[in-house]
């Protein structure tokens, strides 16, 4: 197809990607992590009736009205994708940040009102919501484009992960873990960068 050229059209902006330092100043030594890739988001993320009128394309390989379509998704190679993405995404992090500070603020509550016992008994018997909780304690969590990494104990981030799959599927983003990032490790590639929290710093003489 030939696509009329979008981005000389757009008005000229920037934004700013979030750094592989923004996740690792929330990582602490021992920590897990998993990464959540949201599938094929540009082609789930659907333009509003306004934009349409701006994403209109032409076949090379057909003649007449058939030879032209608009994209209803956010198309590749079109500058306000990635930020149109990221937004996306941020604002999924941002849901999951706010429910599991609910999540760990109703559990302070819980662990007042019940003895230690009882406590002790609603974890047990509610251990993907006491996680969840605990993991609201920090929130950790980083997102760009489509990826997000979150982190915490094994457990905190193994329920993170769930609670994060299933707002996705719910906005109509469903994630599929195709290369098992999903499950909680110390050492992992993310964005670009090894991270391991459990290997030790190593100790060397003079400035790096």
């Amino acid at each position: 197809a030939l696509n009329y050229n979008f981005n000389d059209y757009f008005r000229h902006t920037r934004f700013r990607y979030t750094g592989v330092e923004h996740f690792a100043g929330q990582v602490e030594p021992g920590d897990y992590f998993s990464i959540v890739d949201i599938s094929s988001m540009y082609l789930r993320t659907p333009l509003c009736k306004r934009m349409l009128k701006y994403m209109v394309f032409k076949d090379a390989f057909k003649e007449g009205r058939g030879a032209w379509g608009v994209h209803s998704r956010l198309p590749f190679g079109a500058a306000l994708s990635p930020f149109y993405a990221s937004v996306v995404s941020a604002e999924c992090a941002d849901i999951l940040r706010n429910r599991g500070r609910r999540a760990w603020q109703h559990l302070q509550k819980r662990r007042k009102r019940l003895s230690a016992k009882r406590f002790r008994g609603w974890c047990r018997k509610n251990a993907h919501e006491h996680a969840f909780a605990r993991w609201g304690e920090k929130a950790k969590a980083t997102c760009y484009v489509d990826d997000i990494g979150l982190a915490g104990s094994e457990r905190e981030c193994a329920a993170a992960v769930r609670e994060l799959v299933a707002l996705l599927a719910r906005l109509g983003l469903p994630a599929i873990d195709k290369d098992g990032t999903w499950e909680p490790r110390q050492s992992a590639k993310f964005l670009g960068i090894w991270f391991n929290t459990v290997a030790p710093h190593p100790h060397v003489k003079g400035a790096f």
